[in-house]
Order: structure tokens, then sequence, then C-alpha cells
């Protein structure tokens, strides 16, 4: 098992919900959180909600997949490698999601009755903390996954350089943080497989709490991509 991976599973993860559960206060939150209200405005701006089947790949406590399912009657998997967070998600939201990595998850393969399976797949701040040597890997199997139309919802950091960044919560514990530059939404679009829907940006300190000295470092984007049914590259005949 990858070591970054095997971490989270094993101590960042529930080390996380424990440092949320303490920002709550006396009233944890049963309903929709104000992060993930304004994913779902997103998505409805630019496509109809209604039915879908959706994936969220590390849905922490699971508010948006249980609006989506009780408001929008989607068909939801949610995957959450908090146990305390998955915990969470039964008693406050009776909705049951698998504890695990993506890497390590039930779908993380390329069987056939796993392609094209879902409408939207969510990965809101997840993508940088995966280990480089699961990255493409992933990035293959959420392609592999989602529906021709269907489209990825992206939160992620999107510098103008590229850096890994030290989990300050675990010092000396190699664990990084790894900053795409232009987001890990470029490796999608680069197929030539993908459009960008829309996007978000913004420059927010609020969400990396040891600055790096480079205002740039903490350019957020929230993007949606579609993917086409074909390719967006034009056939050259050779004459």
């Amino acid at each position: 098992m990858d070591k970054q991976d095997k971490f989270y599973l094993d101590n960042e993860s529930n080390a996380f919900f424990d440092r949320w559960w303490e920002s709550q206060g006396e009233k944890p939150p049963t309903k929709l959180r104000k992060s993930k209200k304004e994913i779902l405005e997103q998505l409805l701006k630019v496509r109809k909600m209604k039915d879908l089947k959706v994936l969220e790949i590390g849905c922490f406590i699971s508010d948006l997949l249980s609006h989506l399912h009780n408001d929008y009657d989607c068909d939801i998997y949610g995957i959450e490698s908090s146990n305390k967070a998955c915990q969470y998600a039964k008693k406050h939201f009776s909705i049951n999601i698998e504890n695990a990595t993506f890497a390590q998850s039930k779908i993380f393969n390329l069987d056939c009755e796993n392609q094209h399976r879902f409408d939207i797949i969510i990965c809101d701040d997840v993508l940088s903390w995966m280990s480089r040597d699961l990255i493409l890997s992933s990035l293959g199997v959420i392609d592999w996954m989602l529906k021709p139309g269907g489209s990825i919802f992206l939160r992620d950091f999107s510098p103008t350089f590229g850096f890994a960044f030290e989990n300050h919560h675990w010092p000396g514990e190699n664990i990084y943080n790894f900053k795409q530059p232009g987001g890990h939404r470029e490796f999608f679009l680069k197929t030539g497989k993908y459009l960008e829907v829309s996007t978000y940006l913004r420059n927010d300190a609020k969400y990396q709490k040891v600055g790096t000295g480079r205002v740039d470092s903490m350019i957020w984007a929230d993007s949606i991509l579609t993917k086409i049914n074909g390719s967006l590259y034009p056939i050259e005949i050779l004459t």
C-alpha cells in the first residue's frame, strides 16, 4: 500500500475529523454546509441534477450526498478515509459510505461494469493530497467511471507553478500536499476529452494555514469539466 495513502487512512483522516469537530463547538452540522452548498449551486448552473448517479471521492460527513439523494433523487456513492466521518454520516444523515481511500476502494478498477458508471464525480480538495505514485491511475479510473456527457467537479489548488508542501500537522513524516500548476483539471483538459464548462478562481489564504511567501501559491479553483462523446482533436488527412 502506498505510504502516503496508508498514512491518511491510518492517521490524518481521523485527525482532520477531530480538528473539524473541535471547531464546530456545541452544534455540529446536520444540514448542508456552506462550502457544499457552493458546490451544488455551481453544478445547478450548468446542468440538471435530478435522478443522476453521483460519486463523491473524499465525501467527509456526506452532507452533500445526502442532500442530492433526498432533494434530487440521486443515486449516491461516497468514499471517505475517516471512519469517524463515516460514522457521523450514518448517524446524522442515515447513509452508508465506503470507509477507504480512493485507491483502496471497491470501485478503484477498470472492470467493465465500472465503465461509464457515474453522471457526476465530485472531488472537493482531495486530489492534491494523493501520492504522485497514485495520481495518474486515480485520474484514469475517474475518467473510466464517468459517462460521456457526465461532469467532474474539482475544488483544487491552482497555482501558477508546481510544488509540494509538507503537511504542517505531521512534520518529519514526509506527507505532502501537491500543488499542480493550473490545478488537476489540466490533466483532464489536455486529453482532448473534456470541455471546461466553468471555473471560479480566487486567491484565498483560509485554506492554507502556513504561508509560502508567494501569493500565487494560494490560488484556488472550482472547476466543472464535461466529458464529450468523442474527441476535441480534429482529424487531419494527409495527402
